[in-house]
């Protein structure tokens, strides 16, 4: 099975195309493709080598894209009542 990096390298279009099915905008892709390889890289010793690194990778980006509709979400909704 290929190194981590081999399969974060092979991964990154797909999470591209992905992220952009979320966010609908190339600059908010580019964005959640950043923060989901940092993100993935940071959470590393996580990730089980046995199984392939991009259905994880994924599944941190529906995450991350999901939290930040939430936070924003929030934001637009303190109008007070």
């Amino acid at each position: 099975m290929a190194t981590f990096d081999a399969q974060l390298k092979e991964s990154l279009p797909h999470l591209w195309r992905y992220g952009f099915s979320l966010t609908r905008a190339h600059h908010q892709t580019d964005d959640l493709v950043q923060d989901t390889v940092e993100r993935g890289i940071l959470k590393r010793s996580l990730w089980d080598a046995l199984h392939p690194l991009r259905p994880w990778l994924m599944k941190i980006e529906l995450n991350i894209f999901r939290d930040k509709y939430r936070a924003q979400a929030r934001a637009g909704s303190g109008d007070g009542g």
